[in-house]
Protein backbone atom coordinates (compact mmCIF):
# COMPACT_ATOMS: atom_id res chain seq x y z
CA UNK A 1 0.00 0.00 0.00
CA UNK A 2 2.62 2.37 0.54
CA UNK A 3 4.44 1.73 -2.38
CA UNK A 4 1.30 2.29 -4.21
CA UNK A 5 1.30 6.12 -2.40
CA UNK A 6 4.46 6.55 -3.28
CA UNK A 7 4.41 6.06 -6.49
CA UNK A 8 1.16 8.65 -7.08
CA UNK A 9 3.15 10.81 -4.90
CA UNK A 10 5.57 11.00 -7.40
CA UNK A 11 3.47 10.63 -10.70
CA UNK A 12 4.26 13.70 -11.87
CA UNK A 13 7.76 13.25 -11.34
CA UNK A 14 8.69 16.59 -8.74
CA UNK A 15 11.01 17.11 -6.30
CA UNK A 16 11.53 16.06 -2.76
CA UNK A 17 9.83 18.86 -1.20
CA UNK A 18 7.08 19.12 -3.47
CA UNK A 19 6.41 15.51 -2.85
CA UNK A 20 6.53 15.80 1.12
CA UNK A 21 4.39 18.17 1.03
CA UNK A 22 1.53 16.42 -0.83
CA UNK A 23 2.04 13.21 1.22
CA UNK A 24 1.60 15.61 4.64
CA UNK A 25 -1.23 16.82 3.09
CA UNK A 26 -3.41 13.38 2.19
CA UNK A 27 -1.20 10.56 4.49
CA UNK A 28 0.97 9.39 7.24
CA UNK A 29 3.09 6.67 8.34
CA UNK A 30 6.40 6.32 10.52
CA UNK A 31 9.17 6.88 8.46
CA UNK A 32 7.27 8.58 5.64
CA UNK A 33 10.00 11.46 4.92
CA UNK A 34 12.41 8.94 4.03
CA UNK A 35 10.72 6.81 2.06
CA UNK A 36 9.90 9.79 0.14
CA UNK A 37 12.76 11.12 -0.42
CA UNK A 38 14.30 7.48 -1.16
CA UNK A 39 11.56 7.07 -4.00
CA UNK A 40 12.33 10.62 -5.23
CA UNK A 41 16.29 9.97 -5.40
CA UNK A 42 16.09 6.48 -7.40
CA UNK A 43 13.82 7.93 -10.03
CA UNK A 44 15.25 6.53 -13.38
CA UNK A 45 13.32 9.38 -15.16
CA UNK A 46 14.78 11.79 -12.95
CA UNK A 47 18.14 10.83 -13.28
CA UNK A 48 18.03 11.16 -17.01
CA UNK A 49 16.66 14.84 -17.43
CA UNK A 50 18.12 16.35 -14.03
CA UNK A 51 20.39 19.67 -14.67
CA UNK A 52 23.12 18.81 -12.70
CA UNK A 53 23.58 15.23 -14.77
CA UNK A 54 23.97 17.02 -18.12
CA UNK A 55 27.30 18.10 -18.76
CA UNK A 56 27.70 21.04 -21.06
CA UNK A 57 28.41 20.00 -24.87
CA UNK A 58 32.24 20.51 -25.14
CA UNK A 59 33.66 22.65 -28.30
CA UNK A 60 34.31 20.88 -31.54
CA UNK A 61 37.90 21.90 -32.57
CA UNK A 62 39.35 22.24 -36.04
CA UNK A 63 42.61 21.50 -37.70
CA UNK A 64 44.43 23.95 -38.46
CA UNK A 65 45.68 24.93 -41.98
CA UNK A 66 48.99 24.93 -43.27
CA UNK A 67 48.38 27.31 -46.03
CA UNK A 68 46.30 31.05 -46.31
CA UNK A 69 42.89 29.33 -48.14
CA UNK A 70 43.12 26.21 -47.44
CA UNK A 71 39.95 26.01 -45.27
CA UNK A 72 37.71 28.74 -45.56
CA UNK A 73 34.44 29.71 -43.81
CA UNK A 74 31.19 31.64 -45.55
CA UNK A 75 27.96 33.26 -44.45
CA UNK A 76 25.52 35.19 -45.73
CA UNK A 77 23.96 38.30 -44.00
CA UNK A 78 21.63 41.02 -44.41
CA UNK A 79 22.60 44.68 -43.10
CA UNK A 80 20.59 47.99 -44.29
CA UNK A 81 18.76 46.51 -46.97
CA UNK A 82 20.98 44.25 -48.96
CA UNK A 83 22.53 41.01 -48.54
CA UNK A 84 26.40 40.28 -48.07
CA UNK A 85 28.37 37.05 -48.48
CA UNK A 86 31.04 36.84 -45.90
CA UNK A 87 33.83 34.64 -46.16
CA UNK A 88 36.94 34.18 -43.79
CA UNK A 89 40.19 32.34 -44.19
CA UNK A 90 40.90 29.93 -41.19
CA UNK A 91 44.46 30.53 -41.79
CA UNK A 92 45.16 33.96 -41.74
CA UNK A 93 41.44 35.87 -41.14
CA UNK A 94 42.67 37.96 -43.43
CA UNK A 95 44.32 40.68 -41.72
CA UNK A 96 44.92 44.49 -42.46
CA UNK A 97 48.62 45.31 -42.80
CA UNK A 98 48.84 48.42 -40.66
CA UNK A 99 50.87 51.69 -41.84
CA UNK A 100 54.72 51.52 -41.10
CA UNK A 101 55.86 54.66 -38.91
CA UNK A 102 59.03 56.78 -39.43
CA UNK A 103 61.64 58.00 -37.20
CA UNK A 104 60.66 61.04 -34.85
CA UNK A 105 56.80 59.90 -35.19
CA UNK A 106 54.77 61.13 -32.40
CA UNK A 107 52.35 58.22 -31.46
CA UNK A 108 50.60 56.85 -28.76
CA UNK A 109 52.09 53.53 -27.21
CA UNK A 110 49.61 51.30 -25.24
CA UNK A 111 49.92 49.72 -21.71
CA UNK A 112 49.24 45.91 -22.12
CA UNK A 113 48.08 45.95 -18.11
CA UNK A 114 45.78 48.60 -18.23
CA UNK A 115 44.95 49.26 -21.84
CA UNK A 116 45.85 52.84 -21.32
CA UNK A 117 47.57 54.93 -24.36
CA UNK A 118 50.41 57.33 -23.91
CA UNK A 119 52.29 59.45 -26.12
CA UNK A 120 55.60 58.12 -27.48
CA UNK A 121 58.04 59.31 -29.81
CA UNK A 122 59.40 56.54 -32.69
CA UNK A 123 62.96 56.33 -32.26
CA UNK A 124 63.98 53.58 -35.25
CA UNK A 125 62.14 50.23 -36.82
CA UNK A 126 63.73 47.03 -35.16
CA UNK A 127 64.69 44.41 -38.26
CA UNK A 128 61.65 41.95 -36.62
CA UNK A 129 59.01 42.44 -38.83
CA UNK A 130 56.15 45.63 -37.19
CA UNK A 131 58.63 46.26 -33.99
CA UNK A 132 59.92 49.51 -33.30
CA UNK A 133 61.86 51.03 -30.34
CA UNK A 134 59.99 54.25 -29.00
CA UNK A 135 60.95 56.57 -26.10
CA UNK A 136 58.29 58.32 -23.61
CA UNK A 137 58.36 61.55 -22.48
CA UNK A 138 60.48 60.56 -18.93
CA UNK A 139 63.32 59.67 -20.96
CA UNK A 140 62.57 55.70 -21.05
CA UNK A 141 63.38 53.76 -24.12
CA UNK A 142 61.32 50.54 -24.71
CA UNK A 143 60.30 48.62 -27.57
CA UNK A 144 56.70 47.43 -28.52
CA UNK A 145 55.36 45.94 -31.68
CA UNK A 146 53.40 48.08 -34.35
CA UNK A 147 49.91 46.51 -32.52
CA UNK A 148 50.48 48.62 -29.54
CA UNK A 149 51.31 51.77 -31.28
CA UNK A 150 48.82 54.43 -33.74
CA UNK A 151 49.47 57.66 -35.19
CA UNK A 152 48.50 60.47 -32.73
CA UNK A 153 47.95 62.91 -34.97
CA UNK A 154 50.24 65.85 -33.73
CA UNK A 155 52.71 67.98 -35.56
CA UNK A 156 56.25 67.21 -35.79
CA UNK A 157 57.82 70.44 -35.21
CA UNK A 158 60.88 71.35 -32.46
CA UNK A 159 60.24 72.76 -29.24
CA UNK A 160 62.22 75.51 -28.26
CA UNK A 161 63.76 75.53 -24.74
CA UNK A 162 63.40 78.96 -22.57
CA UNK A 163 67.22 79.38 -21.77
CA UNK A 164 67.62 81.08 -18.16
CA UNK A 165 68.16 84.36 -17.98
CA UNK A 166 70.88 86.34 -15.75
CA UNK A 167 68.20 87.02 -13.16
CA UNK A 168 67.01 83.81 -12.66
CA UNK A 169 67.17 83.10 -9.04
CA UNK A 170 67.69 79.45 -9.80
CA UNK A 171 71.59 80.70 -11.04
CA UNK A 172 72.12 77.17 -12.84
CA UNK A 173 71.15 73.38 -14.16
CA UNK A 174 73.16 72.64 -11.12
CA UNK A 175 70.50 74.63 -8.96
CA UNK A 176 67.93 73.52 -10.63
CA UNK A 177 65.93 70.62 -8.98
CA UNK A 178 63.24 70.75 -11.67
CA UNK A 179 65.70 69.88 -14.41
CA UNK A 180 66.98 65.74 -14.87
CA UNK A 181 70.49 65.26 -16.29
CA UNK A 182 69.99 63.43 -19.46
CA UNK A 183 66.24 64.67 -19.91
CA UNK A 184 63.99 67.68 -21.77
CA UNK A 185 63.06 70.16 -19.26
CA UNK A 186 59.71 70.03 -18.39
CA UNK A 187 57.68 72.74 -19.96
CA UNK A 188 54.79 73.88 -17.85
CA UNK A 189 51.47 74.42 -19.57
CA UNK A 190 49.71 76.23 -16.84
CA UNK A 191 50.83 80.16 -15.58
CA UNK A 192 54.26 81.16 -14.19
CA UNK A 193 54.47 81.01 -10.89
CA UNK A 194 55.32 84.44 -8.87
CA UNK A 195 58.05 84.74 -6.40
CA UNK A 196 56.15 86.26 -3.59
CA UNK A 197 57.37 86.48 0.02
CA UNK A 198 54.04 86.49 1.93
CA UNK A 199 55.91 86.58 5.37
CA UNK A 200 58.39 89.40 4.81
CA UNK A 201 55.86 91.53 2.94
CA UNK A 202 53.57 94.39 4.42
CA UNK A 203 49.52 93.97 4.20
CA UNK A 204 50.12 96.57 1.42
CA UNK A 205 52.40 95.18 -0.70
CA UNK A 206 50.32 91.26 -0.05
CA UNK A 207 46.90 92.94 -1.20
CA UNK A 208 48.23 95.50 -4.21
CA UNK A 209 50.54 92.69 -5.62
CA UNK A 210 49.57 89.73 -7.77
CA UNK A 211 48.08 86.45 -7.22
CA UNK A 212 50.05 83.96 -6.80
CA UNK A 213 49.19 80.38 -8.78
CA UNK A 214 49.96 77.00 -9.26
CA UNK A 215 50.34 75.18 -12.16
CA UNK A 216 46.57 74.44 -12.39
CA UNK A 217 45.43 77.90 -11.97
CA UNK A 218 44.21 77.28 -8.33
CA UNK A 219 45.22 80.61 -6.34
CA UNK A 220 47.63 80.70 -3.54
CA UNK A 221 46.48 82.12 -0.36
CA UNK A 222 48.56 82.99 2.83
CA UNK A 223 47.55 81.44 6.03
CA UNK A 224 45.48 83.71 7.75
CA UNK A 225 48.09 83.76 10.92
CA UNK A 226 50.25 86.04 8.45
CA UNK A 227 47.36 88.70 8.20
Amino acid sequence: MQSLILDRLHESHQGIEKCLLKARENVFWIGMTKDVTVRVKTCSIREKYNKKSQEKERLLQHEMPSRPFEKIAADIFFLDGQNFLLVADYYSKMPKELAPLIDNQQVSVQDTTTGLWSPATIIKSCGEPRSYVIQTPDGTTLRRNRRHLKDSGRSQHAVPVTQPTDGDDHGGDEDDPGKIHGHPPVLSTGPPKENVTWANASPTTRSNSSTARTRSGRAVKPPKRFE
